[in-house]
């Protein structure tokens, strides 16, 4: 049996973010979260996605730093939780200008036969 539960559509979902947690989300970054993942949980009536506060509440903690004084110290606690370092820069892709992978193709490049 399903719970009473009050749920949300996803305009509503993005409105609680931010006037409960001062978190902009707006309703075209809920909708991609759904399809890609990372989001809020939800479930669904027909086409429309239904959230419960309790799982935009856990939505807005998962991504919310600890408290921190300075942006100094944000950096220390999120080495101290073991967050994962940020990435750098990728590297030029393939066929880049300059590039000499063998297989890069031009638009004047006849096509394979």
């Amino acid at each position: 049996m399903i719970d009473k539960v009050r749920r949300l559509r996803s305009k509503d979902a993005s409105k609680y973010l931010l006037l409960e947690w001062g978190i902009s989300r707006t309703l075209n970054t809920l909708n991609k979260l759904a399809v890609i993942g990372g989001g809020p949980a939800f479930e669904k009536d027909g086409k429309f996605r239904l959230y419960k506060p309790e799982n935009l509440d856990a939505f807005a903690r998962s991504i919310l730093s600890p408290l921190v004084n300075s942006t100094a110290e944000l950096k220390v606690a999120r080495d101290a939780e073991g967050a994962e370092p940020t990435p750098s820069p990728r590297p030029a892709a393939a066929g880049a200008a300059g590039d000499s992978f063998p297989h890069s193709r031009t638009p004047h490049d006849p096509p394979f036969s």
